[in-house]
C-alpha cells in the first residue's frame, strides 16, 4: 500500500504540472518504485532499532525467569501493568493538558529531586571513588593530577582524567570538593535535562507528550539513583538530551542548520569526552542524515552535520594538543572491538582479561594484526551464537538494576578504588527490589515498542531517538561491554518514544509525499536484517581461525622425545575454536604437546596463560611455569611467566624443511596454574 499526499487543487505553474505527472498512471508506477528504492535504508535502520527494542522487553522477562521472580505475584503484576498500559492508550488521547500543567510537573520533579539529594547518601564505590579523586586531588601540575585520575585495577590511562576534566575536575576547582556539593550540582543537572527536555518535546511533539516524557526521564532507574554518586553519568545524559533535540534542526534551511551544527557538534565532544559515547552520536547522526534526505528532507542536512562533525574534531584535537598526557585512552576501538566473545554476556571480567592481560603481552607492532585475527576467530567460530550474545547482555542492561545496587549496597571496603569516609550509603537495599525495578524497564520498553508503532510517522526527535536505541544496540548490545548502569544513557530516547504510546502529537511533522506502509516497512527491514545476519554467517566460515589448528594438537609419549625427560601422565587436552587448555590432574605438573602446522608456514604466535588472572594492584599470581617451543632438537623459544600473567610467543621457523612442532609446558611450583590455555595459535605463510 502506498500513501499519498498530494493535493492539485489549486496548483499553478510548476506545481500543477508536477501534480499532473503523479495523476499520471505510468508516472506513478515508476515514481512508487523509485519511491521504494530510497526507502529501503531507512526501513532497515528503523527496523533493527525496534528490534532491539521489543528483543530488550523480552529480556527482561527472561532475565526475572532466570532469577526465579517470576512468581505467580509478579506475573500477575507484569499482566497488569500491560492492560493498564493499553487502558491508558485506549483513553489518552481524550485528556487535554492546560500549558501550566508543564511546569508544576517540572516543579513537582525538581521538589522530588530536592528532597531525594537532601536525605540520602552514597558511598562512592570503585570508579566514583577514583573520580572523586580525581576532582578533588592536588593540581599542581598534570602529572600529579593524572595521578590522582588513576583505577588501581587497570594499567595507567587518560580515560579516568578526561571524564572527570568537565565534571569532578570542574567541580572541585570552581565550587569545592565536599560530596554535598556533588550532590547539590547532581540535583541540579537532573533538573536542567529535565527543562530542556520539556521544552524541546514540547515545541515539537506538544505539553501532553513533553510532560509525560519528562517524568518518564526523570523517574527512569538507571538515571535517578545517578544523583546521589559521582558519576560522569549526570552529565552525559544531559548531553543525550541536547543531541536528540538539536539533530533534526540540521534539516532547517542552511544558515540555521549550520548555527545547530556548530552546538551540535560540541554537545558531541562533551558527550565523548564524559563517557566515550562519541561513536553513538556519530553513527546515530549518519543514519539520521540518510533517513532524513531519503525521505525529501533537503540535503542541506548532509552539509551541516559534515560541519558538526568537523567541530567534533576540532575540538577532540585541540584538546588534546593543549592537555597531552602521553597516556593512552582505554577505549581504542582496536582493543574494544577485539574483546568480544560471543560465548558469554561479555561483563567486565571478560573484557578485563583481554584489555589487561592479553593486550598488553603483545607487541605493540603486532597488536593490530592479532586483534584482526581474534575478531576473525570469534567470528568464524561463534558467530550463530551473536543472536543469543545480544539477548543475554540485554538481559543484564536492562535489568534497571544497575545504579541502585551501587548507591544503596554496603560494598565492603576491598576495592582500592572505592572512597573511605564518614559518608555511607543511607539509601534501603534490598534485593527483593530488584524484581520490580526490572518490572518499571519493562513497562519503558513495551510502551517505546508501542510508541513507535502507533506513530505514523516517526520523525524529528522520536526518529534520532530510535536510531540512538538501535545504534546502543548495536555497539553497547552487538559488541561491547554489558553493565546495568549503561542504560542510563538512552533515559531520553526511551522516555520520548514511550510517551507517544500514550498521546500523539500535537501536530505531527508531515508525512513525505510518497512512504511504503508502515507494515510493510518494517517487515522488509527486518527481512533484509535476517538476510543480512545469513550472509555475514556464511562468510565467517571462509575466515581465518586457530580451530582448526587447535584441533591438530596432540599430547606426545615425551619418552620418546631425547630433550625432555617431562612426563604426560595425567594431563588432558580440551580444544575449542580459540584455545586449547593442558589440564593437569592430581600430581602431574609437566606436559608436552604436538602442533602440527600447515606445509609452508614461515612463522608461528600463540598465547600462553594460566587459570589466574590478578588484579593489577594484587601483584603477579602464583602462575609460574616454564615453556619451551622445539623443533626437532633446536628450541626456538623458551622462558617462564614470572610476574606476567600472559606470554605471547612468536617464532620463525627454520627454512628448508618441514618441521613438527613440540610445546613442553611445566609447573615451577605447587600453587602454580592446574592448567595452561595456548590461546590463538596462528600460522604465517611465508613469501614463495
Amino acid at each position: 500500500m502506498i500513501v499519498y499526499t498530494l493535493t492539485c487543487a489549486s496548483k499553478v505553474g510548476r506545481t500543477a504540472t508536477l501534480c499532473s505527472k503523479n495523476n499520471d498512471p505510468g508516472y506513478q508506477a515508476r515514481d512508487v518504485m523509485a519511491s521504494e528504492q530510497k526507502m529501503f535504508l531507512p526501513m532497515v535502520l528503523k527496523a533493527w532499532s525496534l528490534l532491539i527494542l521489543m528483543l530488550s522487553g523480552v529480556a527482561v522477562i527472561a532475565g526475572l525467569a532466570r532469577a526465579n521472580a517470576l512468581s505467580l505475584t509478579f506475573s500477575a503484576a507484569c499482566l497488569a501493568c500491560v492492560l493498564l498500559i493499553g487502558f491508558i492508550m485506549a483513553r489518552s488521547n481524550r485528556w487535554r493538558l492546560p500549558a501550566i500543567a508543564g511546569p508544576i510537573l517540572l516543579a513537582c520533579i525538581m521538589l522530588a529531586l530536592g528532597l531525594w539529594v537532601f536525605f540520602f547518601d552514597s558511598g562512592q564505590v570503585s570508579d566514583f571513588g577514583v573520580y572523586y579523586r580525581c576532582g578533588t586531588g592536588d593540581h599542581s601540575s598534570l602529572q600529579a593530577w593524572l595521578e590522582n585520575c588513576q583505577s588501581q585495577y587497570l594499567t595507567k590511562n587518560s580515560t579516568y582524567w578526561l571524564r572527570s576534566f568537565f565534571y569532578s575536575s570542574a567541580i572541585g576547582q570552581l565550587i569545592g570538593g565536599d560530596y554535598s556539593t556533588f550532590k547539590v550540582v547532581n540535583a541540579l543537572v537532573h533538573m536542567a535535562t529535565v527543562v530542556v527536555w520539556y521544552y524541546g518535546v514540547r515545541a515539537s511533539y506538544g505539553v501532553r507528550v513533553a510532560s509525560l516524557s519528562s517524568v518518564l526521564l526523570a523517574l527512569y532507574p538507571e538515571y535517578w539513583f545517578t544523583t546521589t554518586l559521582v558519576t560522569t553519568d549526570n552529565f552525559a545524559v544531559l548531553c543525550v538530551a541536547l543531541f536528540i533535540l538539536m539533530a533534526p534542526k540540521l534539516n532547517d534551511r542552511l544558515s540555521t542548520a549550520l548555527v545547530f551544527s556548530l552546538f551540535l557538534g560540541i554537545v558531541i565532544f562533551l558527550g565523548h569526552q564524559l563517557r566515550s559515547i562519541g561513536s553513538i552520536f556519530v553513527l546515530s547522526l549518519l543514519f539520521y542524515l540518510i533517513c532524513g534526505t531519503t525521505l525529501g528532507k533537503r540535503y542541506s542536512g548532509w552539509v551541516a552535520g559534515a560541519a558538526a562533525l568537523l567541530v567534533f574534531v576540532v575540538c577532540s584535537f585541540a584538546f588534546s594538543k593543549a592537555y597531552e598526557t602521553n597516556l593512552p585512552d582505554l577505549f581504542s576501538p582496536v582493543k574494544i572491538v577485539s574483546a568480544i566473545d560471543f560465548h558469554t554476556t561479555q561483563g567486565f571480567a571478560i573484557n578485563y582479561l583481554w584489555a589487561e592481560h592479553f593486550w598488553p603481552a603483545t607487541p605493540q607492532p603486532l597488536q593490530l594484526p592479532m586483534a584482526i585475527y581474534k575478531i576473525s576467530t570469534e567470528f568464524s567460530g561463534g558467530f550463530l551464537q551473536w543472536p543469543a550474545y545480544v539477548f543475554n547482555k540485554a538481559v543484564v542492561v536492562f535489568s534497571g538494576t544497575g545504579y541502585y545496587g551501587l548507591s544503596a549496597f554496603a560494598y565492603p571496603p576491598d576495592n582500592p578504588d572505592s572512597l573511605v569516609t564518614t559518608t555511607v550509603s543511607n539509601i534501603p537495599f534490598s534485593a527483593g527490589f530488584f524484581p520490580w525495578l526490572s518490572l518499571i524497564v519493562f513497562m519503558y520498553l513495551v510502551s517505546a515498542v508501542v510508541g513507535v508503532f502507533r506513530s505514523k510517522v516517526v520523525s524529528g526527535p522520536a526518529l534520532v531517538s530510535l536510531l540512538v536505541l538501535g545504534v546502543f544496540g548495536l555497539l553497547v548490545l552487538g559488541m561491547g561491554e554489558s553493565q546495568a548502569r549503561y542504560s542510563a544513557i538512552i533515559a531520553p530516547a526511551l522516555a520520548l518514544l514511550a510517551a507517544l504510546a500514550f498521546f500523539s502529537p500535537v501536530t505531527e511533522e508531515a508525512a513525505p509525499e510518497r512512504l511504503v506502509s508502515f507494515g510493510k516497512g518494517y517487515l522488509i527491514g527486518l527481512a533484509v536484517i535476517l538476510g543480512l545476519f545469513l550472509i555475514i554467517l556464511l562468510l565467517t566460515k571462509v575466515l581465518p581461525s586457530s580451530e582448526q589448528l587447535n584441533g591438530q594438537v596432540k599430547l606426545v609419549d615425551a619418552t620418546a622425545l631425547q630433550s625432555t625427560s617431562c612426563s604426560s601422565d595425567g594431563v588432558s587436552l580440551a580444544p575449542d575454536y580459540k584455545k586449547v587448555r593442558v589440564a593437569f590432574a592430581g600430581t602431574s605438573n609437566c606436559a608436552v604437546v604436538k602442533l602440527d602446522v600447515p606445509a609452508g608456514t614461515a612463522t608461528v604466535s600463540f598465547y600462553l596463560s594460566g587459570s589466574r588472572f590478578p588484579f593489577r594492584f594484587e601483584g603477579p599470581g602464583p602462575n609460574v611455569f616454564s615453556y619451551q617451543l622445539l623443533a626437532g632438537e633446536s628450541i626456538l623459544s623458551s622462558g617462564q611467566t614470572g610476574e606476567t600473567s600472559v606470554n605471547y610467543v612468536q617464532v620463525e621457523l627454520p627454512k628448508g624443511s618441514e618441521h613438527e612442532l613440540v610445546l613442553k609446558v611445566k609447573k615451577l611450583n605447587a600453587g602454580a596454574s592446574d592448567y595452561i590455555d595456548v590461546s590463538l595459535i596462528r600460522a604465517i605463510a611465508g613469501s614463495k
